[in-house]
């Protein structure tokens, strides 16, 4: 509906108009008493257009309150809609009650408790896990593979260049930088690539860490991301998303 998409310049004309007549009223009272002919029409019509803009604006009010809460609702219904698979169970990490563990057939990951998942719509195609803090404004996701998928003994940053290809198709102005154990660590060893990813998303500014490691007959990926003026604000909890990722050993797989 017009109204409702353009309901703030309306309110902003509407405001306008009020202190237009109200000021010619007054202008009129007070330089004329005894209004007549032409003077007094005018008169009705400022106090006309005064009482039909006040009208308009109280409805122009409703209408933009009505849309904020329509548009929270919107979203809440969504997060509290996400299906959540069946081989999912959270807990409390040992080590930190300020953390849960995500727990998967294959692996777990560590997450902030603050976390909440990702509606399906808003993951990735593919996606096994996927949540975020959405005041924060940071999420991760996790991808699993099948290395029957891929060419044979294809190694894991081969494998990674492939999904950053299809990241691509998706973004703008991407740029790679690879990260060394330095600043991404690699706990457990494993055979992994790490990168940072600058790109612009709807012409937003974001920045993805990324982890690529293969293990026995699967290809992993950890995609943490943020606004890029968030960055600095969230890049450790980016980091220690990616680290806390955890491969099962063959007697813990269910």
């Amino acid at each position: 509906m017009w109204l409702q998409q353009n309901s703030f310049w309306i309110y902003a004309a509407c405001t306008i108009l009020i202190y237009s007549a109200i000021l010619d009223i007054a202008w009129m009272i007070q330089h004329d008493r005894k209004l007549k002919g032409l003077k007094k029409l005018r008169l009705k019509i400022d106090i006309a257009v005064f009482v039909i803009v006040i009208i308009l604006q109280f409805i122009i009010s409703g209408m933009i309150v009505t849309k904020l809460t329509s548009d929270l609702t919107s979203q809440s219904k969504k997060i509290s809609q996400t299906p959540i698979a069946n081989n999912e169970s959270e807990k409390p990490a040992d080590d930190n009650p300020n953390r849960k563990e995500i727990k998967r057939e294959l692996y777990t990951i560590t997450v902030p408790r603050n976390f909440e998942d990702l509606h399906k719509n808003a993951m990735a195609d593919g996606a096994d896990i996927g949540m975020g803090n959405f005041v924060k404004e940071i999420y991760v996701q996790t991808i699993v593979e099948s290395a029957s998928d891929f060419a044979d003994n294809m190694s894991v940053v081969t494998y990674c260049k492939l999904a950053q290809d299809a990241t691509r198709e998706t973004v703008d102005d991407m740029k790679l930088t690879q990260l060394d154990n330095q600043i991404v660590k690699n706990p457990y060893s494993y055979d992994k690539a790490d990168y940072k990813i600058t790109a612009s998303y709807d012409n937003l500014p974001v920045v993805y860490y990324m982890r690529c490691v293969k293990h026995d007959d699967h290809y992993f990926i950890i995609y943490s991301w943020t606004l890029a003026k968030y960055e600095s604000r969230n890049r450790s909890t980016m980091i220690e998303l990616t680290e806390s990722f955890l491969i099962k050993s063959k007697s813990q797989e269910t």
